[in-house]
C-alpha cells in the first residue's frame, strides 16, 4: 500500500535523538534553544517558541489576543478543528466563510463581507503549502483594526513575495506533526511578529509563571529582592512548550530542510506534468498563488462532481494507493453548528470533490513495491547489491516491533506466529519462498542505486540416477 504520507526519518535523526537522551536534560535543553534560534533567524521573525503542538500554539495566539465571551473570529470552515477549539475554549464565537475553488483557501472577499463591530481576527489556513491571498486579507485586517494569524501547520518555509508565510500576520503557527514536510513527533511553533504581544509570550507558554525570566536573571546572577529566588504565577496559561526529544528530532530537520523541501518540489512537478499531458476535463490541480512559493505539501485533485472522485478512489484504493478525501465543513458538524448557523455553497459542494494523492519527500520511482504474489511455485529474489545507507542494526528499528525500515522485506501470511516475516537485506544473500506468498518491499530514503534479481520456478522435475 503507497501511503498518503511518510515521515522522512534517517539515520541522523535517530542520533540526534541519542544525544538529547544522553544529555539527561529533556526539557529546556539546548535542542530547545538552538532549534527555536534556527527557526527565528530563518524566517526573521521578531520571536519564535516551540511548542508540543500546532494546536497548543494556536491556544496560545487565542490567549496573546485576549479573546473573550461577545468576540467574533472568522475562520475558514474547510480546516482543522484546531483554529475553532481555540476560539472557543476563550469563549469567543467562529464566524466561518468561503474559500476560494481553485486553492481552497480562504476567500478574501467573503472575508470582507463577515466583518462587524464585533470581530476581534481573522484565522487564515495556507492549505496544502500554498500561500492564500495574505496580501489583500492584511490590508483588510490592518484597515479594520483586527489581528491577522497565519495557521502555516501546512506551509513552514513557504513565502509570499519573498516573506515567509507565518511572519506576515500578527501571529503564525507551524505544525511539525509527523504528516508534516519537518516533523519533531507530535510538535509545533508559534511565531510573534507584532511588538506588543511580545510582553506576555513567554508567561502563557510557562504555565502561566516568569520562570523564563526567573532563569535569565538567575543565569546573570541578578536576583531581585522581590521574586525572592522563586518564579511565581502572573498570567494565564498551561504547558505548551516542546519537549527536548522532540526538539533534537527537529533540529536534525532543519539541518536538511532544503533537500526535503526540494525532493517534494520535484515529486509534486513530476505528478503535475503527468496530470498535464492528461488534458482532462475531469479534475483540476490546486496550484500555487501567483508571486507565492509552495513547499508543496500536499497533492489534492478536484473533481468535476463527487461520483467521478468517489470513482477515482476507489479505484486508486483497489491498486493499494492511498487516496482519500480531507476536511469535513466545520459549518456542517454538530459542534459548529451550535455556534453559526451558515450556508457555505463552494465550500459544501467541493469537500465532495477532493481527493488527496501520496507525496512524501522519501518517495521513490518504484514506491512502492505494494503487496504481491507471483505465478509458478516458488519465487527467489537474489540481493546483488545493497545500499550502504540502510541500516543493519537491529537496535535501530528491531524486526519484532511494527515499525519498517528502507529497503525491508516483509512476508505476509507467513503461519509462523505473528503472521508476518521481515528481513534486512543484506548483499549477497538469497530469498527462496513460495509463489504464493504475498510480499512486500519498502522503498528506499532516497533515489539510491539497489540492484536485485528475482525469479519464479514454474515446474520442478525430479530424475534418476
Amino acid at each position: 500500500m503507497i501511503p498518503l504520507t511518510k515521515p522522512s526519518i534517517n539515520k541522523s535523526d535517530y542520533n540526534f535523538v541519542k544525544k538529547a537522551l544522553k544529555s539527561k536534560i529533556l526539557t529546556d535543553g539546548f535542542f530547545q534553544q538552538q532549534t527555536e534560534k534556527l527557526i527565528k533567524n530563518y524566517i526573521k521573525s521578531k520571536f519564535v517558541a516551540l511548542t508540543h503542538s500546532c494546536t497548543a500554539a494556536l491556544e496560545v495566539s487565542a490567549i496573546l489576543i485576549n479573546l473573550k465571551k461577545g468576540d467574533e473570529v472568522i475562520m475558514p470552515s474547510y480546516g482543522f478543528v484546531s483554529v475553532a477549539n481555540a476560539v472557543v475554549l476563550r469563549g469567543a464565537k467562529p464566524i466561518f466563510v468561503e474559500i476560494d475553488p481553485l486553492t481552497l483557501n480562504i476567500s478574501w472577499q467573503d472575508i470582507q463581507k463577515k466583518i462587524t463591530k464585533r470581530t476581534k481576527a481573522v484565522y487564515v489556513i495556507h492549505y496544502a503549502g500554498n500561500s492564500c491571498e495574505i496580501e489583500k486579507i492584511s490590508k483588510i485586517t490592518k484597515k479594520n483594526k483586527i489581528y491577522l494569524i497565519e495557521d502555516a501547520a501546512h506551509a513552514f518555509m513557504a513565502k509570499f513575495k519573498n516573506k515567509f508565510l507565518g511572519t506576515i500576520g500578527d501571529i503564525g503557527v507551524f505544525s511539525f506533526h509527523e504528516t508534516k514536510n519537518l516533523v519533531a513527533g507530535q510538535g509545533g511553533c508559534i511565531s510573534i511578529n507584532n511588538s506588543s504581544l511580545l510582553k506576555r509570550a513567554n508567561s502563557i507558554l510557562d504555565k502561566g509563571t516568569d520562570r523564563k525570566r526567573f532563569i535569565k536573571n538567575f543565569k546573570k546572577k541578578i536576583i531581585k529582592a522581590d521574586n525572592k529566588k522563586f518564579y511565581s504565577w502572573v498570567d494565564i496559561g498551561s504547558e505548551y512548550r516542546a519537549s527536548e526529544l522532540s526538539s533534537a528530532l527537529l533540529y536534525s530537520q532543519m539541518l536538511k530542510v532544503k533537500k526535503i523541501q526540494k525532493r517534494r518540489e520535484i515529486i509534486w512537478k513530476k505528478f503535475d506534468k503527468i496530470i498535464e499531458n492528461l488534458k482532462t476535463k475531469k479534475f483540476y490541480l490546486i496550484k500555487p498563488l501567483i508571486g507565492s512559493t509552495s513547499v508543496y505539501h500536499l497533492f489534492v485533485l478536484i473533481f468535476k462532481n463527487k461520483k467521478l472522485s468517489a470513482q477515482f478512489k476507489s479505484k486508486m484504493q483497489k491498486n493499494n494507493i492511498g487516496a482519500t478525501f480531507h476536511y469535513v465543513p466545520l459549518h456542517k458538524s454538530k459542534m459548529g453548528k451550535k455556534y453559526h448557523k451558515i450556508k457555505l455553497p463552494i465550500t459544501e459542494n467541493i469537500v465532495n470533490q477532493v481527493v488527496r494523492l501520496p507525496l512524501f519527500s522519501d518517495m521513490t520511482k518504484n514506491e512502492f513495491n505494494p503487496l504481491h504474489q507471483h505465478s509458478g511455485l516458488i519465487s527467489g529474489i537474489l540481493m546483488i547489491k545493497v545500499p550502504k545507507e540502510l541500516s543493519q542494526e537491529p537496535i535501530t528499528i528491531p524486526l519484532e516491533s511494527n515499525a519498517r525500515c528502507p529497503g525491508m522485506l516483509e512476508w505476509v501470511n507467513t503461519g509462523f506466529g505473528a503472521g508476518f516475516y521481515r528481513k534486512y537485506p543484506v548483499e549477497g544473500e538469497i530469498y527462496l519462498f513460495p509463489a504464493e506468498l504475498k510480499h512486500q518491499v519498502y522503498p528506499f530514503a532516497s533515489d539510491v542505486e539497489r540492484i536485485t534479481a528475482r525469479f519464479n520456478i514454474s515446474e520442478i522435475n525430479f530424475g534418476q540416477d
